[in-house]
């Protein structure tokens, strides 16, 4: 399942390396040759991919090459995203003046509150991705996500470790797409009613051993609750769990 999901990612990024705008910025930047030295590797990656969709036993090594193609594809999508983007500024800018922001993307920023006073200017961004990375001291997601709850699409939180549970707001967002969740060890339950985001299309959760467990095919506890959506990647690194087991 997790290699096939990858073919999804690199099928969507070969197409976003073809795009106008990428080929502009690269060219802008004169990056050229690097867009197509990785454009060549990421044809090499996706034939691998394809080559091990069609073999059942997978070893360790295997799977966390998964893991890292994951990480690059994730990273690489932002970057041309950013591109893309800044393409549909201008135009929009060009044509109207000005233009609303539709993402946040908080990385590294260990000391950065999210639990704002001033939420105001907060309201007014109607965001339709939201991407938060490493906020290893925060115990709840602060509450401002709610004013996107008619636009959000894309949610990722990665390396929460303090954090017990998602908002039960986040069942209420009916645009939501893509959910994924990664590094939260102490996080234990789901919104009651995921089941009811109609367009959600990717569930993945990594390294949260306890969702890990709820999760399971068949026997998990959420597993009604997840088992419509289309793509579904739940995994837990093995070294973690054994040293959870052994504490």
């Amino acid at each position: 399942m997790a290699e096939s999901i990858l073919i999804d990612m690199s099928n969507s990024l070969l197409g976003k390396v073809a795009s106008y705008a990428c080929q502009e910025a690269y060219l802008a930047y004169g990056l050229k040759d690097n867009l197509q030295s990785f454009k060549d590797s990421l044809i090499i990656v996706r034939g691998y991919l394809l080559d091990a969709e069609s073999k059942k036993d997978q070893s360790h090594a295997l799977r966390e090459w998964f893991k890292q193609i994951q990480n690059i594809c994730f990273d690489a999508e932002d970057i041309f995203d950013t591109f893309e983007l800044q393409d549909k500024r201008k135009k929009i800018v060009k044509s109207s003046g000005s233009i609303r922001k539709k993402t946040l993307f908080i990385r590294d920023c260990r000391m950065l509150n999210l639990s704002l006073d001033n939420e105001n200017s907060i309201q007014k961004l109607r965001m339709k991705h939201l991407y938060l990375y490493d906020f290893p001291k925060l115990l709840t997601l602060p509450q401002w996500i709610a004013c996107a709850v008619d636009t959000l699409e894309t949610f990722v939180i990665v390396n929460f470790p303090k954090l017990q549970m998602l908002p039960e707001y986040l069942s209420t967002m009916a645009l939501l797409k893509r959910i994924c969740i990664a590094r939260c060890s102490q996080l234990s339950t789901l919104p009651s009613d995921l089941h009811r985001l109609t367009a959600l299309e990717y569930l993945q959760i990594l390294d949260c051993p306890e969702l890990f467990r709820k999760c399971q095919p068949q026997f998990g506890e959420y597993w009604p609750m997840i088992r419509d959506i289309k793509n579904i990647w739940i995994e837990q690194d093995e070294e973690e769990d054994d040293e959870e087991e052994d504490d």
